[in-house]
């Protein structure tokens, strides 16, 4: 049977936690996430609170965030943050697949804070795949909400999309594969040997084994 079940993110802004590079090792219990950081004191508690509903600085290399019965699917959240290499270039890359891939990106434009995209079907995009958020604003319009780097990100997504050199067969191929693979969020790992692709997933049963792109 189909998960219907909504991802669940992790909200909080990694600033507050000290940057990405402060957590060491993350871990959670039923109802907390427990952080090994490498300053606690780079944690800004109060701050967390606005979020979550507390926060607890156990020693000065572990703190631990009460959020509540969603813990394992934060914690599995923050983890896929933390390893996500946050350049323009690979997030721009990261949300192509999400916004229903390149042939349904008409133009890119941004403001301060996000994104504003002109889709040929915004019924296409998956709004609930991109951490923080994506809105719809008709069925041709849609915002992501990417923080201070929009302006970046809309200059590294146009290059890609009018990347000649992006648009090879093999790269749409690639572009074709990844949400039958259960999205990019599902891959770990890409090896291969001469004829096939060896993927190290989350989870193979997301895998459309059923559709197979022929030449």
């Amino acid at each position: 049977m189909k998960d219907n079940k909504k991802d669940i993110k992790f909200i909080l802004p990694l600033s507050l936690l000290g940057g990405r590079e402060n957590i060491v090792k993350v871990n959670n219990c039923a109802t907390r996430l427990r952080l090994e950081v490498k300053d606690a004191d780079k944690v800004d508690a109060e701050e967390i609170k606005k979020y979550y509903p507390a926060v607890q600085k156990i020693s000065n290399t572990e703190v631990h965030i009460i959020v509540g019965t969603n813990a394992s699917e934060l914690a599995e959240s923050l983890e896929r943050i933390i390893a996500f290499d946050d350049n323009a270039s690979n997030m721009a890359m990261n949300l192509i697949p999400m916004l229903g891939g390149k042939e349904n990106i008409v133009k890119v434009n941004n403001c301060a804070t996000r994104l504003r995209l002109e889709v040929k079907n915004a019924d296409k995009v998956n709004e609930e795949k991109y951490y923080p958020v994506i809105q719809k604003i008709s069925n041709t319009e849609v915002h992501v909400v990417v923080g201070i780097k929009a302006f970046e990100l809309a200059d590294e997504l146009s290059k890609i999309l009018n990347d000649s050199d992006a648009n090879t067969d093999y790269s749409n191929r690639a572009w074709l594969l990844i949400p039958m693979l259960g999205g990019i969020e599902n891959i770990v790992k890409v090896n291969n040997c001469a004829t096939r692709l060896r993927l190290n997933l989350k989870d193979a049963n997301k895998v459309n084994a059923e559709i197979v792109l022929l030449d």
